[in-house]
């Protein structure tokens, strides 16, 4: 599911950054969603957002809707910007006990460098803490995305390349 649609970042390698300005999807309507498919049975969510925790207020709501609601075999999954973990959605993410949620943190590079060639923002102390924290103090499995490729040297063509 998507609680929001686009990304409010430039990576010159992503597509969702084409989609601008982000799109909310209204909170009232899609907790009433969420909850009738937990009346049904629904007992894994993941939330494909490309910046779940984009939102703040709307994704704490959502993370402490579930949480509350959560029952044996439950699972939740959400895509988050790994520099932007405020001490509200941490605090939330501090009782997930393991095999209950997991997160993928989408921070692509650690060379500075490399981030500012491709429009990457972001803050490395910040990620760095927030991924300690959430791998050391919470239950909540991790995904990191690398781009293995992404490197300093510009790629250039090479000369016998066709142009056809």
């Amino acid at each position: 599911m998507e609680a929001s649609r686009g990304c409010p970042f430039s990576c010159e390698f992503c597509l969702s950054s084409l989609d601008i300005p982000v799109r909310q999807a209204p909170l009232p309507a899609l907790l009433d969603h969420l909850q009738r498919l937990l009346d049904r049975g629904v007992r894994q969510f993941k939330f494909v957002d490309r910046t779940f925790n984009l939102n703040l207020d709307t994704s704490r709501t959502i993370l402490e809707f579930l949480l509350e609601r959560h029952r044996p075999g439950h699972f939740f999954h959400f895509e988050l910007i790994p520099d932007h973990l405020p001490d509200a959605c941490a605090r939330s993410s501090r009782g997930s006990r393991p095999a209950r949620s997991s997160s993928r943190l989408a921070w692509q590079t650690f060379n500075e460098e490399v981030a500012a060639r491709i429009q990457r923002r972001q803050d490395y102390r910040r990620l760095e803490d927030n991924f300690r924290f959430l791998r050391e103090r919470t239950g909540v499995h991790l995904h990191a995305d690398l781009i293995a490729g992404l490197r300093v040297k510009t790629w250039r063509a090479s000369p016998r390349a066709s142009t056809a």
